[in-house]
C-alpha cells in the first residue's frame, strides 16, 4: 500500500475499534463499513505481496478527499442542524470542527467564517452544498455536504496548508464522480469569462452546467454510478468544455471519474 492508503486505513480501523484503541480521539460506530474494508486491506497486504495485484474495482460510494497534508478522511452521517437563513447549519459546524488538529498546518477551523460557495439540487430531492472555512493558522478546509430529503446529511472533507479551493484565475478545475450518494455529478471552478460548462458523456449524452458567482459550478446528474470495473482505464471519462456567454469555447478538458 502507498503511504496515503496506509494512513487512511489506520484511521478507518480506529473507527472500527473505537473504545478499545487508546489512541483514538473520536468515537465512531463499530459497524462502519469503510473501517471493515480497511481492516480487510490491511490483513490482505502480505498476501498481495506474493500474489498478482487484484484488478481495481469501482471506488466505494463513500466520498473521500485527500487532505493536503497526506491524510485521507472519510466523514460519516451527521445530524442535520436547522438551516435558518444566515445561520451556518449545525452539521457543517460539526463536520468542519472534526478537522481541528493543533499539529496540522491549519490548526483549528474557524467555523464562524464558514461560507457556502455553491449548492445544487439532485434527483429525488437530494441536495449538495460546497462549504469552505479558513484555518486559524492558515490554509482552509472544505466540506462537500449531501442533505437527504428528510434532513439527514453526510459528506466529505478536505483541508490543506494552502487554500484548497481552486483559484479564481484557473481556467478550469473540476472533479467528476458520485456527488450525492451514487448519483454522478460535477463540481469545480472556472475563470472568467466562463458562463457555462458543457459536459459530454461517453454515451454521447450532453448536459449544460451554469457557472455561478465566483466561477463556481456544481450539478448532480440523473445518472447513477456504473457497475464495477476491472481496470483503471475503464473508469468513466467525461469531456468538459468551458463556454463564454456567447457560446465560444474557452477551454476543453477530459477528466476521469474520481472521488468527490
Amino acid at each position: 500500500m502507498n503511504d496515503a492508503t496506509e494512513v487512511q486505513d489506520v484511521a478507518a480501523v480506529r473507527k472500527l475499534f473505537a473504545g478499545t484503541d487508546p489512541a483514538a480521539e473520536l468515537h465512531f460506530p463499530a459497524d462502519d463499513a469503510e473501517a471493515h474494508r480497511a481492516l480487510t486491506r490491511i490483513l490482505a497486504t502480505s498476501q498481495r505481496e506474493v500474489e498478482p495485484a487484484a484488478a481495481p474495482r469501482r471506488r466505494t460510494r463513500r466520498r473521500r478527499l485527500a487532505v493536503t497534508a497526506g491524510v485521507f478522511v472519510a466523514f460519516g452521517a451527521l445530524a442535520a442542524g436547522a438551516d435558518a437563513a444566515g445561520v451556518i447549519p449545525t452539521g457543517v459546524v460539526n463536520a468542519l470542527s472534526s478537522m481541528n488538529d493543533r499539529n496540522s498546518a491549519w490548526g483549528s477551523v474557524d467555523t464562524s467564517k464558514a461560507e457556502m460557495l455553491i449548492s445544487a439540487e439532485g434527483p429525488l430531492g437530494i441536495r449538495a452544498e460546497w462549504w469552505r472555512a479558513p484555518g486559524k493558522m492558515g490554509g482552509s478546509c472544505v466540506y462537500i455536504r449531501t442533505v437527504q430529503p428528510g434532513g439527514a446529511e453526510d459528506g466529505s472533507l478536505e483541508c490543506g496548508q494552502d487554500d484548497v479551493v481552486p483559484s479564481a484565475d484557473v481556467p478550469l478545475a473540476a472533479r467528476y464522480g458520485p456527488l450525492a450518494d451514487d448519483w454522478m455529478g460535477v463540481i469545480g471552478r472556472a475563470a472568467a469569462p466562463a458562463a457555462q460548462i458543457k459536459v459530454k458523456f461517453k454515451d454521447g449524452d450532453e448536459r449544460i452546467v451554469d457557472v455561478k458567482a465566483g466561477g463556481f459550478f456544481m450539478q448532480i446528474f440523473n445518472r447513477k454510478q456504473g457497475p464495477p470495473v476491472w481496470k483503471e482505464s475503464d473508469f468513466e471519462t467525461v469531456e468538459l468544455t468551458v463556454l463564454d456567454a456567447a457560446g465560444k469555447v474557452i477551454e476543453t478538458s477530459r477528466i476521469q471519474e474520481g472521488l468527490i
